[in-house]
């Protein structure tokens, strides 16, 4: 089977909807499927379309399906597809978008709280795919993990990056732990504030964008993962500390519900930067709830294992026809 996958695009920079892309094309191929992926519709033979984002792909999705209209198509939406209430009400949906949304044969969720907001004569289409990491080595045991809280994020308002540098700066000053924040300015703004806060913060540094390989080995040996996103669509970082047991601190949003549970001892609020120190000094102070998110990262991890993945694509593709 021929698969167009059409993702958006931010040139020179390893976007999270590129990261899925990879992962998602390395799966159908393992299918046996002939995948090719663009940004926009190539003009040739392709027996599904696959959409990653109903906003920003819907005009190549539906160009796509004009040409090819015995195509099966799936839709899959993006993190500022459907905004958590976090983020500020939702603008209304395109004309584009909400074509492709009528259009789609399948609707592709990312975890199970995404769809609040969804027409609701989408609901018999939707389906939920979540993502998926596997380890690339076991974990240090804790003697040998450095004294370090790591953040995975391009340095966007949305991404919230430093609220992790005040939290930082609340911690009592014989604190052994700092915190290191890798991922692209993606404008000179958002550099310049990086650069500021560093300055004024020891606590907090921003090393740039890491290959991921290179990113992945660090986040493997770190103490913490905190992401503090207003929005999400389904954090592959999230993913990658889970299957590598870092307990993990996150915003309370539906997308960290959604991939962690709504119980997760290490969700705080939005924007709270006293609370994500509060946390921060429990880890520090109490190594029996070190131990408690760790052991809670292993028991989610199998839900995680690309096997699962692959087989929910390979029912999708079953159930659409185009197995």
């Amino acid at each position: 089977m021929r698969i167009l996958l059409l993702r958006p695009e931010v040139p020179g920079v390893r976007t999270g909807n590129r990261l899925t892309a990879l992962r998602w094309g390395a799966l159908w191929r393992q299918l046996g499927h002939v995948v090719r992926s663009r940004a926009q519709d190539d003009g040739e033979p392709a027996d599904v379309v696959v959409a990653l984002h109903a906003e920003k792909c819907a005009r190549p999705l539906l160009q796509a399906l004009a040409r090819l209209p015995r195509a099966v198509s799936v839709l899959a939406l993006g993190g500022t597809d459907l905004l958590g209430p976090e983020a500020g009400p939702r603008p209304a949906w395109s004309p584009q978008a909400e074509q492709a949304l009528a259009r789609a044969d399948a609707i592709v969720l990312r975890h199970r709280l995404q769809g609040d907001g969804l027409p609701a004569n989408a609901a018999p289409r939707v389906r939920v795919i979540g993502p998926s990491a596997a380890p690339i080595g076991p974990r240090p045991p804790a003697s040998e993990l450095c004294c370090e809280v790591l953040s995975l994020a391009h340095l966007r308002s949305i991404k919230e990056p430093f609220v992790l540098a005040d939290a930082m700066a609340m911690l009592p000053p014989a604190t052994p732990w700092v915190a290191v924040h890798l991922g692209a300015a993606l404008d000179d703004a958002a550099r310049l504030a990086a650069e500021q806060t560093m300055a004024g913060n020891p606590r907090w540094r921003w090393l740039g964008e890491w290959p991921r390989t290179a990113a992945r080995q660090r986040l493997r040996t770190a103490r913490a993962f905190v992401l503090a996103s207003r929005s999400e669509g389904s954090p592959g970082a999230v993913v990658e500390a889970i299957v590598q047991q870092v307990p993990v601190l996150a915003s309370d949003i539906a997308a960290h519900r959604g991939l962690l549970g709504a119980d997760w001892p290490g969700l705080f609020p939005v924007g709270d930067a006293q609370a994500l120190a509060d946390r921060l000094q429990r880890l520090v102070a109490d190594a029996a709830w070190e131990r408690d998110l760790a052991a809670r990262a292993a028991a989610l991890a199998p839900a995680f294992a690309p096997a699962r993945e692959r087989a929910d694509w390979a029912r999708l593709f079953a159930e659409l026809g185009a197995g």
